[in-house]
């Protein structure tokens, strides 16, 4: 995130069979320790059955350093609603589910000659209960275990700024690995 102790954050993601667009709100510690993040959007599925989905949820976690490593045990958790509906049929259905996790992200500072701009390539992988209900003529309830990971690139462009591109994927039935570009903006910054 941006090196303000509070941020907003803008974020795009597209996957084989589908796009998304969320925003946060993250707060941290203005130096290492604890951070949270919450937050919402919206995914389309390009792909037959067409379905939307509205997700919300928040993240919590602490911040920990050892010089330039950056080492965050995280807790997550979200939930999902939408529906679907299949095309040239008046045949649609419900989903609505949600998921807790608890996970742990590496990443790495490396600093330039220039004050402000700093990368920080990452790796992160969350253990994940996800339940789902759809609501068709037969309904469905699954409960899944699985893994969330993502691995991506932090660039602080100055002291307010940093975008970060990013991969990620799940190990979930269904799961596809998925482009992410998200921006963070500082509206606190840090002193000194």
């Amino acid at each position: 995130m941006a090196t303000g102790p509070l941020a907003v954050t803008g974020d795009v993601a597209i996957g084989t069979d589908y796009w998304g667009l969320s925003g946060d709100l993250n707060l941290r510690a203005a130096s290492r320790g604890v951070f949270a993040s919450v937050g919402g959007g919206t995914v389309r599925f390009v792909t037959e059955p067409k379905e939307s989905r509205t997700t919300f949820g928040g993240t919590a976690g602490w911040e920990r350093s050892n010089r330039d490593m950056i080492i965050c045990p995280y807790l997550h958790a979200g939930s999902t609603r939408g529906s679907a509906v299949y095309a040239g049929t008046d045949s649609t259905y419900k989903r609505s589910g949600n998921n807790v996790g608890l996970g742990v992200g590496i990443g790495f500072e490396l600093r330039t000659r220039k004050k402000w701009l700093s990368y920080n390539p990452f790796l992160s992988g969350a253990y994940t209960r996800l339940y789902q209900k759809i609501d068709r003529t037969t309904p469905i309830d699954t409960v899944e275990y699985g893994v969330f990971f993502a691995a991506g690139l932090g660039v602080r462009v100055n002291e307010y700024l940093q975008i970060t591109p990013s991969f990620s994927g799940g190990t979930f039935e269904g799961s596809n690995l998925e482009f992410d570009l998200r921006v963070s903006l500082a509206l606190r910054f840090k002193k000194g």
